[in-house]
């Protein structure tokens, strides 16, 4: 938390935590959070249920989102945006037709 505040002094900071991580440490340290599965980065998507948001921040959602699950997890989040990679690939290469579906899928619940 203490190189995030310093580092916001001249950038905005978004920090990636696992959704089991205690977001509080960071209140005012940080712009944005971004809230992952247990290992971030790794494409696979984590059980929201007892998640209690950060209130104190914007919260992203990453993890495991692809087109046919990111309207669910919009809905019982209510993030403030998503983030996605792996979900919209095809072939280990990012799909146009992916993405176009998986921000329709986005866009059709509020984000």
């Amino acid at each position: 938390p203490a190189q995030c505040a310093a580092l916001r002094k001249h950038f905005r900071v978004f920090k990636a935590i696992s959704a089991h991580d205690d977001a509080t440490v960071y209140r005012g340290a940080v712009d944005a959070m971004i809230v992952d599965g247990p290992d971030p980065g790794s494409g696979y998507r984590w059980d929201p249920a007892g998640w209690n948001r950060p209130l104190h921040s914007p919260v992203i959602v990453a993890g495991g989102l692809c087109p046919s699950n990111v309207a669910d997890v919009i809905k019982q989040l209510r993030p403030d945006g998503v983030d996605v990679a792996s979900g919209v690939e095809k072939d280990g290469q990012p799909s146009s037709t992916l993405i176009a579906s998986f921000v329709r899928e986005a866009r059709q619940v509020g984000i």
